[in-house]
């Protein structure tokens, strides 16, 4: 069984309409965010350099982001160096960031 009829069969039962999960609703969020942005420029299966731009200015709390910043962060995703982020590299990129939040909430109960 695909992970892809799972997501299907469930979003189509009588139980996701009324009991969504928090996480579930956080996995939707993470889909539904990446689709906003793709595909402006190119493919809809990829994020451009200026649509993950977008995305991180006006989704994430980071603060503005220098051209050089946002240059790095390609390159350190862009993991098969096509110059787009895939949903694969966004994943990533959205663990890493997790990741730094649950170390700081370690770090805040020391």
């Amino acid at each position: 069984v695909s992970a892809a009829w799972i997501l299907w069969a469930h979003s189509h039962s009588e139980l996701h309409t009324v009991m969504e999960t928090p996480l579930e609703k956080a996995l939707t969020t993470m889909v539904t965010t990446f689709h906003k942005y793709s595909g402006r420029e190119g493919s809809k299966l990829t994020l451009s350099r200026k649509e993950l731009k977008e995305l991180i200015k006006k989704e994430l709390c980071l603060g503005e982001m220098k051209d050089n910043s946002i240059d790095d962060l390609m390159k350190s995703l862009d993991k098969n160096s096509d110059q787009e982020i895939d949903f694969k590299e966004y994943s990533v990129f959205l663990t890493t960031l997790c990741m730094a939040c649950n170390d700081f909430f370690l770090e805040d109960k020391k």
